[in-house]
This record gives C-alpha cells, sequence and structure tokens, in this order.
C-alpha cells in the first residue's frame, strides 16, 4: 500500500482511515513528513480537530534535560530546507495544545534515544556522521529532484535495503524504528483495549517510516482494515518538467508470450474490465500485498460531488489512472501498477469474474518481471506476490497445475528474503505455503502437501515469540492442512492429534476474537472426518454438530448469501449422519445444506459446485431412507448443475462431474432407470481413468468406479462386459465384488 507518493508532479501523503467490523471506533492515520508546504500541515491541523484522541510523534527532553548533538543534526537535515528559497517549503509545527484535543506521546525521550545510539557499532556511526554533512548541503542548495527523490516514498513492503539494514544493523534499525514502534503499538492497543466500543476517531499523527508496523499489527491483532483513504498534497511540483519517457526493455516470461509490458498493456486498456471513467479525485493505490489478503481501498469520499459506490471497482479506476502514469513515467509508476492490479484482480474474483480477474493477474505478473528483469533483486518480492495471485486465479477456473506451479515460484522466493526476520518471514513465506499445502492436497500430492504445512506450522511457531497472538489464526490453518494431508495418506492417527491441536488452537483464537468463529467450525469439520474415518462415529457426530452450532451463532448476523461457513458445517454433519444412521435427521440436514448453498450461489456463483455436491449427498440419503422419488429429482439436478459447470469450465469438469456421477447412479438404478444408470457410470470410469492418468493417487477411485460399472453390467445382463470391469478393477488392487449394489 502506498504511503507516500513522489512523482513528478507532486509529492502526496495519504490519511487512511482504519476501521474493524465489530466495534465503532477508527484510526486515522496521518503520515508525516518533516517538512513540506505551509498548505499541507494546515490541511493536517484542520483534521486533526475533528479528533476524540491524538497519538503523536514527538522525542522529548528526557530527565536528564541533556541534548542530543545527534538529535540535533538529524532535525537540522531536514529544518535547513526552509532556508532553501527555490524549495517553498517549512518544517513541520502543529500546535496539539491549541487544538483541545487529548494527546498521547508514547514515543521515546532524548536520553533513551542516546541510549539507542550508543548500542549502534562504531562503524555504521561514523559513517552516519560523514553522510549528514552531504545531505545537509545537498538540501541548503539542491533543487527539487534532490529534495524529493525516489528515496523519499514509503510503502507498507519491506524494501531489500531496509531489511539489509536490520540485518547487519540491528541496533540502528532499532534505534530509528524498532523500539519507537514497539511503544506507539502499545499505546493503540491500550486505545482499542479500554475505547473500542466508543465512536470515536483516534488521529495517529507520526512520520511515514513508522505507519507499515503499526498498520500490519493493528490489522493481524484486531482486524482494523484500510476502510477508505485520501490524498493530502505534500509539495506540489506541477512546474516542474516530466522527464522523458524511457524505452523498456522487452522481458523474458515464464511460459507466457515475449511481448513488452508496454504492447501487452496496450492491448489490455481496451478491455472493458480496466476501463473506467476519470475521476477529479482519484483513489488511493494498494500497493503492498499482505498473506492471507489484502485489505482494499476505497475511494476517500470528500464531498457528494465525488461520492463513487465501492460496487462501482474503485481498484478498476487506480488501475487506469496509474496506466495513464505509467505511460508517461513508466520506472516511477509500473510497480504501483502490478500492486493495483492485484487488488483489482482480488476484487473481481470476489464478484464470481474469473476470466477477467485471471486477465489482471497476468498482466501484473507480465509487469513484476519485467521490473525484476531490468532492475534485479528489489523486485523479487513483488514478483512473488504476483505470481501468488495468478496462482489463485489460476486455481479458480480449474488450471491445478499451472496454479501450483506458480504457488512453488512464489515459495522459492519468498525463502530466498526474511532470513532474519521471523515475523515478516511468516507473515510472507508462511501464508503462500499455507495455501499452497491446500492446492497439494486438491491434486493428490499428499507428502508435499504435508511438508508444506509442516514447514508453515515453524515459521508461525517461530514468529510466536515476536507477536504472540499474532498468528494463531493461520497457525490453525497450517494445522488444518497438516492432519487433511496425513488422513489422506493413511497416517491417521497422526492426522487425528493434528486435528485436535488444531481445533484447540482455534478455540482458543475464538475466545479472544469471536468473529473468527469459521476457523473452529471448519477445524472440527476436519476433526468430525478423522473420527468418522477411526469409526469413532459417536466423536464424529458431536464434533460435526459442534461446526454447526458454531457457524450457526457466526452467520446469524450474516446476510444469507455470505453463509458458506454453515454450508460447509451442514454438509459435513449429513455426510457423517448418512454413514452413522440415515434416518429423517440425515435428510433434513441434507436438505438445509442445499437451501444455504442455493443462497449462497445466487450471489457467488463460483459456489454452485457446492450447491451440486450438496444435491448429491441428498439424493442418496433420500435413497438409502426409502424416498426415492425425491432421490431422483435430487440426483437429476445435481448432475445437471455439474454438467452447466464443466461446459462453462472445462479444466474443472474431470473431478467435480465425476464425483457427482458416481454419487446419483444408484439413484437412477434404484428408480428403474437402467440404461441412465450405466451411462452415468460408463461416463464416471471414462472420467476417473483420465484422473488417474496424472494422479497415481486416485487408481483406488477408479477401481471402485470400474466396480459400480460391473454392477450396472450385471443389471443390463451383459455379463462379458460385467467380468471385463472387474478384471480391470482387480489389476489395480483390491478384491472384486459379485454385487456392489448399496
Amino acid at each position: 500500500m502506498q504511503i507516500i507518493e513522489v512523482t513528478g508532479l507532486g509529492v502526496r501523503s495519504a490519511v487512511i482511515r482504519l476501521r474493524r467490523r465489530d466495534t465503532p471506533l477508527q484510526f486515522v492515520v496521518y503520515p508525516m513528513i518533516h517538512v513540506g508546504q505551509a498548505t499541507f500541515y494546515a490541511d493536517v491541523t484542520s483534521r486533526l480537530r475533528s479528533a476524540q484522541v491524538i497519538v503523536a510523534e514527538g522525542v522529548g527532553p528526557g530527565a536528564s534535560r541533556r541534548s542530543s548533538v545527534l538529535f540535533a543534526a538529524l532535525t537540522l537535515s531536514y529544518t535547513i530546507l526552509k532556508f532553501n528559497r527555490r524549495a517553498g517549503l517549512v518544517e513541520q509545527d502543529i500546535d496539539y495544545q491549541a487544538l483541545g484535543v487529548p494527546v498521547v506521546n508514547p514515543d521515546v525521550d532524548a536520553d533513551e534515544f542516546r541510549t539507542s545510539w550508543r548500542r549502534i557499532p562504531l562503524a555504521y556511526r561514523l559513517m552516519m556522521w560523514c553522510a549528514l554533512p552531504v545531505v545537509i548541503i545537498g538540501r541548503l542548495f539542491g533543487g527539487t529532484e534532490a529534495i524529493w527523490s525516489r528515496a523519499v516514498e514509503v510503502n507498507d513492503l519491506l524494501s531489500d535495503q531496509d531489511e539489509e539494514m536490520a540485518t547487519h544493523a540491528p541496533e540502528l534499525a532499532g534505534a530509528f524504528g524498532g523500539e519507537r514502534d514497539n511503544r506507539l503499538i502499545a499505546a493503540l492497543q491500550r486505545l482499542h483495549e479500554e475505547r473500542a466500543s466508543e465512536a470515536i476517531e483516534v488521529a495517529v499523527v507520526y512520520g511515514a517510516g513508522h505507519v507499515p508496523s503499526f498498520v500490519h499489527r493493528l490489522r493481524d491483532l484486531y482486524g482494523y482494515v484500510a476502510h477508505a483513504a485520501e490524498w493530502l498534497t505534500v509539495a506540489d511540483l506541477s512546474d516542474t518538467p516530466v522527464p522523458p519517457e524511457r524505452v523498456l526493455i522487452p522481458g523474458q516470461t515464464v511460459g507466457r508470450s515475449k511481448a513488452t509490458v508496454r504492447e501487452k498493456a496496450a492491448v489490455r486498456t481496451k478491455a472493458t474490465v480496466l476501463e473506467s471513467p476519470p475521476v477529479r479525485r482519484p483513489t488511493l493505490v494498494l500497493g503492498g500485498r499482505a498473506p492471507a489478503q489484502t485489505p482494499t481501498m476505497s475511494a476517500a469520499q470528500t464531498s457528494a460531488e465525488t461520492d463513487v459506490p465501492e460496487a462501482d471497482l474503485s481498484e478498476a479506476v487506480e488501475v487506469a489512472r496509474l496506466r495513464g502514469l505509467a505511460e508517461r513515467q513508466p520506472d516511477a509508476f509500473l510497480s504501483s501498477l502490478a500492486h493495483a492490479l492485484m487488488a483489482l484482480s482480488d476484487r473481481l474474483a470476489d464478484q464470481g469474474r474469473p476470466g477477467e480477474a485471471l486477465n489482471a493477474a497476468d498482466e501484473a505478473v507480465d509487469i513484476a518481471e519485467d521490473l525484476r528483469d531490468r532492475f534485479g533483486a528489489s523486485y523479487h518480492k513483488t514478483c512473488a506476490w504476483a505470481a501468488y495471485t495468478l496462482g489463485q486465479r489460476l486455481r479458480d477456473v480449474g488450471r491445478g497445475d499451472d496454479a501450483t506451479a506458480l504457488y512453488a515460484e512464489a515459495v522459492e522466493i519468498f525463502r530466498m528474503a526474511y532470513r532474519n526476520h521471523p515475523y515478516e518471514r511468516a507473515k510472507s513465506l508462511g501464508a503462500v505455503l499455507t495455501d499452497h499445502a491446500v492446492q497439494l492436497i486438491r491434486q493428490h500430492r499428499y507428502e508435499e502437501s504435508v511438508a508444506a504445512a509442516q514447514e508453515a506450522i515453524a515459521l508461525f511457531r517461530a514468529a510466536k515469540a515476536e507477536a504472540p497472538g499474532e498468528f494463531t489464526r493461520p497457525w490453525a490453518f497450517a494445522l488444518r492442512n497438516l492432519a487433511s494431508g496425513l488422513r489422506a495418506m493413511g497416517r491417521t492417527d497422526e492426522a487425528l492429534e493434528a486435528a485436535q491441536r488444531a481445533v484447540n488452537i482455534a478455540r482458543r483464537l475464538v475466545s479472544e476474537k469471536p468473529g473468527q468463529a469459521n476457523i473452529l467450525a471448519d477445524n472440527l469439520s476436519g476433526l468430525a472426518e478423522i473420527y468418522l474415518r477411526l469409526d469413532r462415529t459417536d466423536d464424529a457426530v458431536a464434533a460435526a454438530r459442534e461446526s454447526v452450532t458454531v457457524a450457526s451463532s457466526l452467520c446469524g448476523a450474516l446476510p444469507p448469501s455470505d453463509r458458506q461457513a454453515l454450508g460447509l458445517a451442514l454438509l459435513t454433519l449429513a455426510h457423517i449422519l448418512s454413514e452413522a444412521d440415515p434416518g429423517t435427521e440425515a435428510v433434513l440436514v441434507a436438505a438445509e445444506a442445499v437451501a444455504v448453498w442455493r443462497t449462497v450461489a445466487q450471489a457467488h456463483p463460483i459456489s454452485l459446485s457446492n450447491v451440486s455436491l450438496a444435491l448429491a449427498l441428498y439424493a442418496s440419503i433420500q435413497r438409502r431412507t426409502g424416498t426415492e422419488d425425491l432421490g431422483l429429482a435430487s440426483a437429476s439436478e445435481a448432475e445437471e448443475i455439474a454438467r452447466e459447470i464443466a461446459t462453462a469450465n472445462p479444466d474443472r469438469r474431470l473431478p467435480l462431474l465425476a464425483q457427482v456421477l458416481t454419487h446419483v447412479w444408484r439413484n437412477f438404478q434404484a428408480a428403474g432407470q437402467t440404461g441412465r444408470a450405466l451411462d452415468a457410470t460408463s461416463e464416471a470410469v471414462r472420467l476417473k481413468r483420465a484422473i488417474a492418468e496424472g494422479a497415481p493417487h486416485e487408481r483406488e477411485s477408479l477401481r471402485a468406479a470400474l466396480e459400480d460399472h460391473a454392477v450396472m453390467f450385471d443389471r443390463a445382463d451383459r455379463p462379458q462386459e460385467a467380468r471385463a470391469a472387474r478384471d480391470e478393477a482387480m489389476a489395480l488392487g483390491g478384491t472384486s465384488t459379485v454385487d456392489g449394489v448399496g
């Protein structure tokens, strides 16, 4: 996320409004630069009057009352700018006392700063003393380009330079950020814990370099996300001529065409998805990427004339704005354009527009790879997040192999980054590994999935000391993935242990953050399936019932279209009841699952696959409880939906349709529709053969489908074909049945 932006047109600071769903308190963040035009500080001062509390930066004198020579020199490095008449800048000097608003100052004092400075190795201190005179002279006599260089820009990603400094000179990083950031975060935590229930605005007025740390921490601890943002102009450079456009060098891309970014952009600007009407007050770009999903900033609404609903895709407006700027100054704006395209891709995917989301993610990868090829390692992390985003989109359209390859690419890049930063490593590598483990399970690569989940768990455990409680949610997810992989490998006892740990961690998370109850519901469902595998039926039913109870409580306050957690919990309970006691309760629970998923799918078409699966399960339970007519109708609808999905998404055709057909053929056979049932088993065998060719783990599933097919050949009085199907099944392993009708 961009915090300070520097272009040929000006320098801007993003005023960011942070909100969370459950409480009314809002944090309004003012990223500050210590010198700027007077209008900037006047604008900030005016806005601060609407706050109920101000948290302000400022190093106090300390108990000794001794002045710090270093601090005075650092201050001089920017206050000297007021003597540069060409710059037209003033020093930050906000009179907080005159505002009549309570002020909290959690910063260190001069004595503490002096102590931190003395911990820095002598070589680094001498280096800073040598650099300060050069900086001061440059700012006193330099022009606009010398004062407002790209080094002034701030975004929420830890740069390679920052990482290198923290690695080789942690004392230097700690003196200017570490302890000061920790005190600020502690003050904000106290305000949240004491006043979260009040509808107040807390203004945080701090140097821009401190903003990424506390914004991330508030999000991870309490769920505060950027709800809106607005640019304030720090310095207007519009009279400065824009430098000539630099010619882009075509970059080699992996598995895609070699067209340049500019050539691809020229084509994509014609696409409807990225076309947006011009706006007088452009929205703020999301520059950074977070592990699980980066919160999306909507346009700041400052007047009725510029009010733009979020449904109008503010991300597309921002992409259009940055595309225009990148045409004139590619080196300055292509990185921001890549991150904006990732945010747009996420929003389009949420709206059920997978093709357009895929195009946006693909363009982001092209841009990131071009930047990396031209500028080197400083863009490796951008490439990793872009690859991860494209992997998600490819997964959504059923291109599992391609998605897995991109996840693996992102994992390898992040393994090389943040080596000495457990917190950042867990947020990036841990998050991508967690999703990678899920994708590997879907591809039946269980051993690799288990390894990825174990690596993610180790990362979250290592980061626990630095950020207690912050990684509880992803830790529970990773344990859930570990349990699923172990269960698929037949290591059921180990899977049970992992699932029980996941449930315990999820319970702790929900006790602190009730809004995260979907994690507990999901882990309880996983535990129930493992209990069923171990023939602990009573435990399985109890866990599944608790999952439904938790999900129902969570979803009660949500609109019916957003009750996916309840739908999943109901599906699990219906399945377990159908195995334990396929009676009236199983029928009712399955019917409720169908109803929930129908409503969800109306708003989220991607959930139609769950409607089909719920109907297939419902049909199976109805058949087993003696209601063949209803079972036939449900089975027919399940097949119809699965075929519609297969037509729209050919890459997803094999698994879903094969799974549905293996359920519903028995409904057709029980209703006396022998020919239709035979066709269903025949198609299921053909689809499962294709699946097993690329996934040897699916041979057992193919064997079961061949047994079903043999049964239907028997019913159709075709004994030779029945024997051939059974012979093929026996060749795959296991024993053959004489009559497999259940």
